[in-house]
C-alpha cells in the first residue's frame, strides 16, 4: 500500500481509490463506519467523501461549507463522546 500525506495526515492510496469507485459506480451503501487509529486522517477522508457524493446531487455550491459548519441536512457526523465524573466531553 502506498502512503501519502496531505496536512499532516496519513492517507492509504487504495482506500481513497475505493472511496472513488464507490461515487463513480453508483455502489452506495447508508452507511459508513471510518475506523481505526487516531491521527489516520478518518474524519477528514470521511467529510471528502460525503462532499462528493453530495455534490454529485445537489445543485448548491456551497457544500463544503454547510458540511463544515455541521449545518447540511444530509450530513450528520457521529462523534465519541466521554463521561468523565459526570460531564460529557468531546474528545
Amino acid at each position: 500500500m502506498d502512503a501519502y500525506k496531505i496536512n499532516n495526515f496519513t492517507f492509504y492510496e487504495e482506500v481513497t481509490q475505493n472511496l472513488k469507485n464507490i461515487i463513480e459506480k453508483n455502489i452506495l451503501s447508508n452507511g459508513y463506519i471510518f475506523y481505526g487509529p487516531e491521527g489516520v486522517g478518518k474524519k477528514q477522508i470521511a467529510v471528502k467523501f460525503i462532499e462528493n457524493i453530495l455534490k454529485q446531487y445537489s445543485p448548491s455550491s456551497n457544500i463544503e461549507e454547510r458540511i463544515l459548519k455541521n449545518n447540511h441536512p444530509d450530513y450528520l457526523l457521529i462523534e465519541p463522546t466521554y463521561i468523565v465524573k459526570g460531564k460529557i466531553l468531546k474528545k
